[in-house]
């Protein structure tokens, strides 16, 4: 058989209610062909049932009504549209290709660390601090923590950065090398890292489709513990091996369901 035929057989035991068999009939199709995208999203939503981040993230914009907002990662631009009008936003990223026109956004089309380069990100936010982040750009972990390092410094102490791609599918869509169109790659280091080096940040993350979203807060603009002990950080990060992305809250992370109350009990 196919992997088609196997996704054929899971979507008709979905319709049945037989969620077991519609997860082994998913999970033959990537037996099969480990690409297989529809199999892939299939199986994170019956891991992470609920809303996607992308609801999520709306929900947060309509909590927190941040004043600034920056995207590290616009992409097509879904995620961007999810912030309020009237809200100051930035987008970065070096090949920006939104769906759709972003008009209330400052696009640069560079990478993160020529951005942070030579920008002063205070300055085009009219002297306001960075209210929330988002950071969805490269899947690499040390990439992660470099944009981390760099926005932090212009949050303020009630600011919430958010990171994506935290809780990968499995080792092969969570390697660092691209083998499959689903990729999360290894930014599921960085909260280990950051519970590690950084234990007056608050972290959770939540479980939801396509890849968990990270909430961080608590933040202290004025830390230079991440940039003091970079190489060691990096180091330990390079050490964990993929299961701890399973297990998150042995290294101190709060991981939570996709449910409404305990987010906003979280922000």
């Amino acid at each position: 058989m196919q992997a088609k035929d196997f996704v054929q057989r899971g979507q008709t035991a979905l319709v049945q209610n037989l969620f077991a068999e519609a997860k082994l009939a998913f999970e033959q199709a990537l037996h099969v062909d480990s690409n297989c995208i529809e199999a892939h999203y299939a199986l994170v939503k019956l891991r992470f049932p609920g809303e996607s981040y992308y609801d999520v993230l709306s929900r947060m914009h309509a909590a927190l009504r941040p004043r600034t907002y920056i995207e590290i990662g616009v992409a097509g631009g879904a995620s961007m549209l999810r912030a309020l009008p009237g809200t100051k936003c930035i987008g970065v990223d070096p090949a920006p290709n939104p769906d759709t026109k972003l008009a209330h956004v400052k696009l640069f089309p560079l990478r993160s660390d020529e951005f942070f380069a030579t920008q002063d990100l205070t300055a085009l936010f009219d002297g306001l601090p960075v209210d929330m982040g988002l950071i969805d750009g490269m899947h690499l972990f040390e990439n992660t923590l470099q944009d981390f390092i760099n926005l932090e410094r212009s949050c303020a102490p009630g600011s919430t950065l958010l990171i994506h791609d935290c809780l990968p599918f499995n080792e092969l869509t969570a390697s660092r090398e691209r083998k499959t169109l689903f990729w999360t790659g290894d930014v599921w280091r960085i909260f280990p890292v950051l519970a590690r080096f950084r234990p007056d940040l608050s972290l959770t993350v939540v479980g939801c489709i396509p890849s968990g979203l990270g909430i961080v807060r608590k933040l202290d603009p004025a830390s230079d513990i991440l940039a003091r002990q970079h190489q060691e950080a990096v180091d330990f990060g390079f050490t964990l091996d993929f299961p701890v992305s399973q297990n998150l809250a042995t290294h101190g992370v709060n991981v939570i369901s996709n449910d409404w109350a305990e987010v906003s009990r979280a922000l």
